[in-house]
């Protein structure tokens, strides 16, 4: 197997941006797999209600059926403990042996990864391959980087490496953060939730299948 991606998130619900994000980060490095990874409890979230986990896992695995080298981890969601990406990326690299993962992140998390448990060790064991969101530009955050990244250090740029689609750092490490360069959309999945609660539509917003399951489980509606 090459190498293989890690996309872990609350996912209530999945939808178009994150999708769009993975096609287009498996066009860019090649993934022979990209495994999603529904949080069971995040965190940086521990204190937000969340839908239950079945219905974010049901939903993930609709929308991987949609990517063609998606799969759907349960890891998370069965594990008692909070789900932290060390832990995760722990498990996988135990899975897949002499395997280099990749974890694909969105820049705003990139820019807060030293929060992270364990971040160094994090950048150590697992390249990045990182997600542009709206109002993070990585080219105005380099130095912001270098500093959130320490004790880990960028000893070298490569422009348009591997593809024109990216730029990648390289650290001390010899590990790589590819910064993508791709199509930014602003779509939340708080937004969607307020959109289903308030009666609106949310087509092309996710799925036609997460949006036909949101629709028949009345998710995101006041009881």
């Amino acid at each position: 197997m090459r190498r293989f991606a890690i996309f872990g998130g609350t996912f209530d619900p999945i939808h178009i941006g994150h999708m769009r994000g993975l096609v287009e980060a498996q066009e860019i490095i090649d993934f022979e797999k990209i495994i999603l990874v529904p949080a069971g409890v995040p965190p940086h979230k521990s204190h937000l209600k969340r839908s239950p986990p079945e219905d974010r896992l049901e939903m993930a695995r609709l929308a991987a059926k949609d990517l063609g080298a998606g799969i759907v981890s349960t890891f998370e969601i069965e594990s008692k403990e909070p789900s932290f990406t060390f832990n995760t990326l722990s498990h996988f690299s135990s899975t897949f042996e002499n395997i280099s993962p990749t974890l694909i992140i969105g820049s705003d998390s990139l820019l807060e990864i030293n929060t992270w448990h364990r971040y160094e060790d994090v950048l150590s064991r697992a390249h990045l391959a990182v997600l542009p969101r709206p109002g993070f530009l990585m080219e105005e955050n380099l130095d912001e980087l270098g500093k959130t990244l320490w004790p880990v250090r960028i000893k070298e740029i490569k422009r348009n490496y591997p593809t024109s689609a990216s730029d990648s750092l390289i650290t001390d490490r010899e590990r790589e953060i590819a910064l993508l360069k791709m199509s930014r959309l602003n779509i939340s999945s708080t937004e969607i939730r307020q959109k289903v609660e308030a009666g609106k539509s949310i087509k092309f917003l996710v799925t036609q299948s997460v949006e036909k399951y949101i629709i028949e489980k009345r998710l995101y509606r006041e009881v």
